[in-house]
């Protein structure tokens, strides 16, 4: 309304855009996938009580990795997914590696190394994209993989065990990647409520000193739940380039690693909480687009919207303490 626009118009284009379809419904998947990985990422750092402000560039060196290797390789089609997802992982976890080894040992704070880590990840990947990578033409991307390299679409995985007719487009463009999203969501769920290594996370993140006491590796600890997080990063990083891109170019990602910061926090660094304000997430930048188009709105109000969603939240979880102490001020001033 401040703006001069209709907000029931445009509130209304933003919900159409997203759930109007089941193609605008399966946009608004594909824009949930990465978040929810990148989200599960951060999400692990948090209950480890370290901050991996990296996720972006995890990302874009999973990326890197699937969409470099991918074009020249011979491997069957039944293995290539599945390798192509571990290469991309790795090389996630390779490089969170740097700034948990960095903490264990030396102390470094992880919010600095793992953000200057993201802005190396960066450029590496813009020089190999602009010069050894890059593929014959005008356009600064990679080769294109192998249609066998792809990640099938939904449509084509229903069709194929008889649920849908053959050649239908139920859910639009909506990948398999989406499945491996919520199968890693459940095994990190799995992690921190019923193994060892994940109470291991918990109690560092909750009191280092305690985890100490009961004789949690420290170091070790740390080093592993930063490699975790990269490797979530990474395989979101893959995953875009097998299901949505099929290439990497210099506008591969628009900021997946660091919005998945918010939805970590608007998550509650829970698994479930963290599929859920993905699912947010994802409608606002799918319905945010055709809101822009029909309702003449601007983009950047999802983006106000989005940053409006995580204050509000911050300001909850705070708000129980500070009437608590308002009451008990007052209680004390009454007794006086």
């Amino acid at each position: 309304m401040l703006t001069g626009q209709d907000p029931v118009a445009a509130y209304g284009a933003l919900v159409s855009g997203a759930l109007g379809s089941d193609g605008r419904i399966g946009e608004t998947l594909i824009n949930t996938i990465p978040l929810i990985l990148t989200g599960l990422a951060v999400a692990v750092g948090f209950r480890g009580g370290l901050f991996n402000i990296g996720a972006e560039g995890q990302l874009l060196l999973g990326a890197l990795v699937a969409a470099a290797v991918a074009p020249v390789w011979g491997v069957p089609p039944l293995l290539g997914i599945p390798l192509l997802m571990l290469f991309g992982a790795a090389a996630g976890a390779a490089f969170a590696f740097i700034p948990g080894i960095l903490k264990a040992r030396l102390g470094a704070n992880e919010v600095i190394t793992t953000l200057m880590l993201s802005y190396v990840a960066f450029y590496i990947s813009e020089y190999l994209i602009v010069n050894p990578l890059k593929e014959p033409g005008v356009l600064p991307a990679t080769a294109l993989i192998a249609e066998a390299d792809r990640l099938p679409r939904v449509s084509d995985a229903m069709a194929a065990v008889g649920l849908v007719e053959p050649g239908g487009q139920l859910l639009g463009r909506l990948h398999l990647g989406l499945l491996v999203a919520l199968l890693v969501a459940a095994a990190i769920a799995y992690l921190f409520s019923r193994t060892v290594p994940g109470f291991s996370i918990r109690l560092l993140g909750l009191n280092p000193e305690a985890a100490r006491y009961g004789g949690v590796p420290i170091g070790r600890t740390i080093v592993m739940t930063m490699m975790l997080s990269g490797a979530i990063a990474g395989l979101a990083g893959v995953i875009q380039v097998l299901g949505v891109n099929y290439r990497m170019s210099s506008s591969f990602s628009p900021g997946f690693g660091f919005t998945g910061i918010a939805i970590a926090l608007l998550g509650n660094v829970s698994a479930g909480g963290v599929v859920l304000a993905a699912g947010l997430f994802g409608m606002l930048q799918t319905g945010g687009q055709v809101m822009q188009r029909t309702a003449g709105t601007p983009s950047s109000i999802v983006t106000i919207i989005e940053g409006l969603v995580i204050f509000f939240v911050a300001v909850q979880l705070y708000l129980p303490t500070a009437r608590l102490y308002r009451w008990s001020l007052r209680l004390r001033r009454r007794r006086s």
